[in-house]
C-alpha cells in the first residue's frame, strides 16, 4: 500500500470516529440501516462487465474451447458474483448502544495511529493525488481471435445448420466481418438466411456482405435482396442507406434521392447525419 493511500485510510477512520462521537446522543437508543445507494453509473458498469464476460463464454463455447458443463459453471459463477455485489451494496448495518467511554478510547487510539502514520509516511507539503492509470483490461490478440473463430467455423460446419445454433452463426458472421473476411461473411449470412428465413435484417445483412465482397459493385442478387428488404421495412435506416447507395452505383440519381428523402425523417433533425443526407440529396439533384 502506498504512503498516500495508507495515510488516507487512517485519516478516513479518524473522520468517521469524530463524526460518530458527535452523533453519539442520536445513536445511543436506535438502530439504523445503511441506505441503499442508487449508483446508476456503477450498476451500468457492472452490467456491461457481466455482458462482456457472458459474450466471452459464448464465444469460447462456440469455438469448442470449453464444454457446455464448463460454460454452465462459469455462468453460475458470474451470477453468484453479481448477487454478492448486489447484497454487499444493500447489507443492513445495525448500530446499537455501547459504552461512551469505550468509544472515546477507540477514537483516541485512532487519532494516535493517524498521527504516527502521518509522521512516518505523510507528505508535509500536502498530499498530492497519485495519478495512476487503471490497469488495462487483458485483450485478445487478432491471432487468438482468429483461432477461436476458426474453431467456431469448424464446429458449426461439422453438421447441418440448425435453428438452435442461430446465435452462434450470427456471432460468427460478426467476427468474420471484424476480421475482414468478406467471402466468409457471405457464406455465413447465406446460412443464417436459410435457417432463420427471409427477414429485412437477414436480407440486408447478406446484401451488405455481397457489396463488400464485390467492392461496391451492384449485382441482380443484391438488388433483389434490397428490394425485398425495403418492402418488409420501408423505414429501416440501413435498408434505406443501402438502397440509396445501390441506386447511386447504378447511376440512377432520382431513385437514390428518393431513398435518401425517405431516410431523412428517421434521423435527428439537427444531427450531423441529417446534414450529410441533405448534402447528398443536393449533390445528386444537380
Amino acid at each position: 500500500m502506498s504512503p498516500t493511500l495508507t495515510f488516507g485510510v487512517y485519516a478516513a477512520a479518524l473522520v468517521l470516529a469524530m463524526v460518530a462521537l458527535a452523533l453519539w446522543p442520536l445513536l445511543s437508543k436506535m438502530k439504523s440501516e445503511a441506505p441503499c445507494l442508487d449508483d446508476e453509473a456503477a450498476a451500468s458498469a457492472q452490467r456491461a462487465s457481466l455482458r462482456e464476460a457472458e459474450a466471452a463464454i459464448a464465444l469460447e463455447l462456440g469455438a469448442g474451447q470449453i464444454t457446455a458443463e464448463m460454460a454452465t459453471v462459469r455462468r453460475s459463477e458470474l451470477l453468484t458474483r453479481a448477487r454478492a455485489e448486489d447484497d454487499a451494496s444493500v447489507q443492513p448495518v445495525q448500530i446499537s448502544a455501547r459504552s461512551p467511554a469505550l468509544f472515546a478510547m477507540i477514537a483516541i487510539a485512532l487519532i494516535a495511529s493517524a498521527v504516527f502514520v502521518y509522521s512516518q509516511h505523510g507528505n508535509r507539503a500536502g498530499l498530492a493525488a497519485e495519478k495512476r492509470s487503471p490497469p488495462a483490461a487483458p485483450q485478445m490478440t487478432e491471432a487468438q481471435i482468429r483461432q477461436m473463430v476458426e474453431r467456431l467455423e469448424t464446429r458449426l460446419g461439422a453438421e447441418p445448420p440448425k435453428a438452435e445454433d442461430l446465435p452462434q452463426w450470427k456471432m460468427l458472421a460478426r467476427s468474420q466481418r471484424m476480421l475482414g473476411d468478406p467471402q466468409k461473411v457471405v457464406d455465413t449470412q447465406r446460412v443464417i438466411l436459410s435457417i432463420a428465413g427471409a427477414t429485412a435484417e437477414n436480407e440486408t445483412d447478406l446484401a451488405e456482405a455481397l457489396l463488400a465482397q464485390s467492392e461496391g459493385k451492384v449485382s441482380d442478387e443484391i438488388l433483389k435482396l434490397l428490394a425485398s428488404a425495403f418492402a418488409r421495412a420501408p423505414t429501416n435506416q440501413k435498408v434505406l442507406w443501402l438502397n440509396a447507395a445501390a441506386a447511386q452505383e447504378q447511376g440512377d440519381k432520382p431513385k437514390a434521392v428518393k431513398f435518401l428523402a425517405a431516410l431523412l425523417p428517421t434521423v435527428a433533425p439537427e444531427s450531423q447525419e441529417a446534414a450529410d443526407i441533405k448534402r447528398f440529396i443536393e449533390e445528386l439533384s444537380k
